[in-house]
């Protein structure tokens, strides 16, 4: 029931419930103070804040290809139809922006984040190491596809699982982490060839695929490094070792 909305009206909505309220509420208590806006109503759960009994750390990689890859092999997957987060992408570049078939896309992109994201198992998880990305589009230029990658809706999935699970997410600088061999330590560009993960230092040649190769990166504790490192582009010319607590330029 609305009242506070003026002149003592009063307006009685009727609330069907769903699979998602049943959870919810099965979880904690409606509360009776809601969010209006032109196109829905927010109903809110009160909801105890679940207690952490995991025991182990876990690192994360978010892909345009790959939903989510877990380093602990797990891997979000296509669905019943056929559909993953690249097939999807390649559906949103051939819709006209504004479009109904546009939006269309555009929810069937975060139905299938959620879902996928759903299917991935974190019992045990205490912590989950996250690359931390922003501003990945400035001062760039993308082709179409690339523009419909919303990193965005997978950290925010994320995180609501970590709320639901009891772990939490932790996020990390993802600078070089896509490069770094997390067998040996070597760092350098021509490491990553697309989802294909070859280290290139003579003594190691570890080959693996690249998103697994980063998520098993972010489940490390790794030194802080110089920012000379980035700034100098050390990883496209001599290419350097980085360990726990120290590194080592090749």
């Amino acid at each position: 029931q609305i009242k506070q909305i003026g002149n003592n009206t009063k307006i009685r909505i009727p609330i069907k419930k769903t699979f998602v309220s049943n959870k919810w509420n099965s979880l904690g208590k409606l509360k009776n103070s809601i969010r209006l806006n032109d196109e829905n109503i927010t109903l809110y759960f009160e909801v105890s804040e679940k207690e952490n009994n995991g025991t182990k750390k876990i690192g994360a990689d978010q892909g345009q290809i790959t939903c989510l890859t877990l380093s602990d092999g797990q891997v979000t997957r296509k669905n019943k139809d056929g559909y993953d987060l690249n097939v999807i992408q390649d559906i949103l570049t051939r819709r006209k922006k504004g479009s109904k078939g546009f939006r269309k896309a555009q929810e069937h992109r975060k139905n299938y984040i959620n879902w996928s994201l759903n299917q991935l198992n974190f019992d045990d998880v205490k912590e989950v190491g996250f690359e931390k990305v922003k501003n990945i589009r400035k001062c760039k230029s993308y082709n179409r596809k690339l523009s419909h990658w919303t990193y965005t809706l997978i950290k925010s999935k994320l995180i609501r699982l970590s709320e639901d699970k009891g772990f939490v997410v932790t996020e990390q600088d993802n600078k070089f982490m896509s490069q770094r061999c997390s067998k040996c330590g070597w760092v350098h560009k021509s490491n990553r060839l697309g989802k294909t993960f070859k280290c290139t230092s003579t003594n190691c040649n570890f080959v693996t695929d690249s998103d697994l190769n980063a998520a098993c990166n972010h489940e490390v504790e790794l030194m802080e490094l110089s920012s000379l490192m980035w700034q100098e582009h050390t990883n496209r010319t001599t290419g350097f070792f980085w360990f726990n607590d120290s590194c080592v330029v090749g």
